[in-house]
């Protein structure tokens, strides 16, 4: 199971992945004043993301994002502690 700050990044990405947003409406939601968890920072530093246009442009998902994404394990944010259910 990915830490929390992988998980808040994976979820960060597939946000914008659906949504399309914009640098502004991304920071407004992503932005943290927390050291330990700041997820905007380093998934630009990661270059997860990418962002033309300045403040007034979208961000979008780069490939190496979208590879994060699909190399992810989805499982349901409402279910943080749930692991893998063995079938016998």
């Amino acid at each position: 199971m990915p830490d929390a700050h992988t998980s808040l990044t994976l979820q960060m990405l597939e946000w914008i992945q659906q949504q399309s947003p914009s640098y502004r409406n991304v920071l407004d939601t992503w932005q943290s004043t927390c050291p330990r968890l700041c997820i905007w920072e380093d998934a630009c530093a990661d270059g997860l993301i990418n962002c033309d246009g300045g403040s007034a442009g979208l961000v979008t998902v780069t490939a190496k994002g979208r590879e994060m994404l699909l190399g992810a394990v989805k499982v349901p944010v409402f279910f943080p502690s749930l692991k893998s259910i063995d079938k016998a």
